[in-house]
């Protein structure tokens, strides 16, 4: 996505390797190496289908100026919270923002930033890049934490990619798809 960087990636994964393990009826540790990096494979290719964050991430969201209306829609729901906002002035010095010159409505989809009626935020400097958003976005660090139809499509990529390692298709499988399908976040 234009205009984000990953500050720091999530500490775990919706699923866990024994999970996978139990999905696949694997009963050894031959494979727990290929299974962690399938598991996060699937993991990517589900937030790129969904344009969610699954497990809590921290990102910074990099914005050229305001937006007329003072209204900054942050990609990657579900929305935490928005962790520092900062102005680029004409010189390059980062100026923090306080948090108390904003709203947070974290349960909207995507999540927005909204400048506060009467609250004053500086207008940034450079044409390009002028304002940092530093966010946490995800479900959370628990599996619960998320859909279960999500994982359950986690696990039937997990094994499309397992059983397809070797010179197979390495698409995610329509059945994974659908299952995530309802949690989609579109745009007009």
């Amino acid at each position: 996505m234009n205009g984000l960087k990953l500050i720091a990636g999530p500490a775990v994964e919706p699923v866990t390797l024994a999970e996978a393990k139990a999905f696949l009826r694997l009963e050894n540790d031959l494979e727990d190496a290929l299974l962690d990096g399938l598991v996060r494979s699937a993991r990517q290719a589900a937030e790129a289908f969904l344009s969610r964050a699954l497990t809590t991430q921290h990102w910074t969201q990099v914005r050229d100026a305001w937006p007329r209306h003072q209204r900054l829609a942050l990609p990657l729901p579900p929305l935490q919270s928005v962790d520092e906002v900062r102005v680029i002035d004409a010189l390059g010095t980062p100026e923090t923002v306080p948090l108390t010159s904003f709203d947070v409505i974290a349960s909207a989809t995507p999540g927005v930033l909204v400048v506060k009626s009467g609250a004053t935020v500086p207008t940034p400097g450079p044409k390009v890049g002028g304002i940092e958003v530093d966010f946490t976005a995800g479900y959370g660090d628990s599996w619960n934490d998320m859909p279960e139809a999500i994982r359950q499509g986690i696990l039937v990529a997990v094994a499309h990619l397992f059983e397809n390692r070797v010179g197979g298709a390495t698409d995610i499988p329509p059945q994974a798809r659908a299952l995530w399908a309802p949690y989609r976040v579109t745009t007009l």
